[in-house]
This record gives structure tokens, C-alpha cells and sequence, in this order.
């Protein structure tokens, strides 16, 4: 006998009302993810018709932190994010800017008809990660390391007389990888000029750009096997930075949680590199 759409389990749930609140928090869930798409600049017609950028959205919903983020709640509920390096905290998922910014990158290039010109596009592609590299360089001026320490490895910052266990050259990695990332598939996807690319065993990245670097620790460890020194394009497989790793099952629905990469010897006090 078919069973009954109302008919109850063990625990007196009916599967009508499992079904009405699963509906529901999905709807929520559709709503949510909408008035973030807007927050980032996409306006709702675009987010229904657009497939990339509706993507996109959800990429930057569900992205991790970088791994000198980490994420707590207030008080009163709230959640902000803490930078570790800089010991600033924010409202905003960090990575919230990053997304705006390509969001509104892939609407110019495309009402440019730059899609119709391979050439032109890849080279509008790079123009831009190669910008974001440049402020990169920029940020990490001053910046030095790693140290050998007992509890660790440590980098520091001889301008602002700045010592921290995370890398600061991982957060860039990691961004230009998403930057990567998101406009190889928003944008140079069958791509001819980059098809043939793409693969590392082939030939170089196109879109690869020079690596980022510190000033190499005095007293580092000659037998460390880990180059302070790493292209984005690698550390989309990093284990160090772990950052670029994307799964659902550690996003929350709400938002309200997403992974982070503590430093490591978290709670250890940062030594000062000597004089």
C-alpha cells in the first residue's frame, strides 16, 4: 500500500511537514545567497540569466578565509573577522572585496565585446592579475623572513617593526589564485589561445605571473625543504596555506562559518627578530 504523503515516523514527523520545512529553508537559503550576489554588485536579473556570474556568487559565498584570517563572534552574536597580521578586524568576509572586484571586472570586459577578441581578452586578463600582483609587491615591502625560532618559524617586518608566525605572502597567493581561477572560467573558457595552456606539463601558464618573494631568513634552517618563495599558481595544491581548498560539507548555510587556517603555535608569543 502507498504510504500517505501525511502519514507520520517514529518520532511523529509527518513527511509533509519534513518536505515544508526542507522547501523553506532553501527558499531562505535562494534569498540569502541573492542579497549577497547584490552586495557584490550583481542585480537580480543578472544573477537569474548570467550562469558565470551566478557562479561566481557562490564561490565567494562558500570561500574560505586566508589563512591569516580567522573568524569569531561577539557579544552580541555577531560574527567579524581578525586579521592576524595586522591585528585589524572587519565586519566583512576579507574576500568579499576580491569577488565585488572580479564581479565588476567580468561585467566591463564583457560590454567591451572583448570575448569576440581571444587575443585582446587574455591580454585584458593578465593586465589585471599582473596589477594585483604589483600591489602585492607593494603590501609586502619591508617584509623579511622566514626566522628560525624554538616554536617555530616567524617573519618580520623591519618598517613596521612587525613580527608574525603566518606568512604574508600566503594571503596573496591565495587571492591572486582565486583571481586566476574565477577568470579562466568566467571568461577564457574555450579560449583557443589558452587551451592548449592550461596544462603544466604542456607548457607555461599564459596567465602565470613572476612569483612572489621575501628576503630569505638569515637564520633559517638550510635542511627546510619549504621555499619562502612560491608562484600562485602552485598554491592552489599548497598544503601550507590550505586556503585555496574549497568544501561544502565545512560551509555553513548562513554563513556564518567558514574555514580558516589558524597559524601555527597559536597562542605562542611572536618573537622579535634581534638586532
Amino acid at each position: 500500500m502507498r504510504p500517505s504523503d501525511t502519514e507520520t515516523d517514529s518520532l511523529g514527523v509527518s513527511a509533509d511537514s519534513e518536505g515544508q520545512a526542507c522547501t523553506s529553508r532553501e527558499v531562505e537559503a535562494d534569498k540569502d545567497l541573492l542579497e549577497y550576489g547584490q552586495s557584490l554588485g550583481l542585480h537580480d536579473l543578472e544573477s537569474e540569466k548570467d550562469a558565470d556570474l551566478k557562479w561566481v556568487v557562490n564561490e565567494a559565498f562558500e570561500a574560505p578565509l586566508p589563512n591569516n584570517w580567522t573568524e569569531h563572534v561577539d557579544a552580541e552574536g555577531r560574527v567579524y573577522f581578525f586579521d592576524q597580521i595586522s591585528e585589524e578586524s572587519t565586519w566583512s568576509h576579507p574576500m568579499d572585496g576580491v569577488y565585488r572586484e572580479l564581479i565588476a571586472f567580468i561585467k566591463t570586459v564583457r560590454a567591451e565585446d572583448a570575448l569576440s577578441h581571444p587575443e585582446r581578452l587574455v591580454d585584458k586578463v593578465r593586465e589585471h592579475l599582473l596589477e594585483v600582483h604589483q600591489r602585492a609587491l607593494t603590501h609586502l615591502e619591508g617584509w623579511s623572513g622566514p626566522y628560525a625560532a624554538e616554536t617555530g618559524q616567524y617573519y618580520f617586518n623591519d618598517r613596521l617593526r612587525l613580527s608574525t608566525w603566518v606568512s604574508p605572502i600566503d594571503g596573496w597567493e591565495y587571492e591572486l589564485a582565486v583571481r586566476h581561477s574565477v577568470l579562466h572560467r568566467s571568461l577564457l573558457a574555450g579560449c583557443t589561445r589558452v587551451e592548449d595552456t592550461t596544462r603544466p606539463s604542456s607548457s607555461p601558464d599564459l596567465l602565470m605571473t613572476p612569483m612572489l618573494q621575501l628576503p630569505l631568513g638569515l637564520a633559517r634552517r638550510e635542511d627546510d625543504a619549504q621555499s619562502s618563495s612560491r608562484s600562485f599558481y602552485t598554491a592552489r595544491e599548497s598544503s601550507r596555506s590550505g586556503a585555496s581548498a574549497r568544501s561544502i560539507s565545512d560551509v555553513s548555510p548562513n554563513r556564518a562559518k567558514r574555514t580558516s587556517v589558524l597559524a601555527p603555535e597559536v597562542g605562542a608569543t611572536v618573537p622579535v627578530r634581534p638586532a
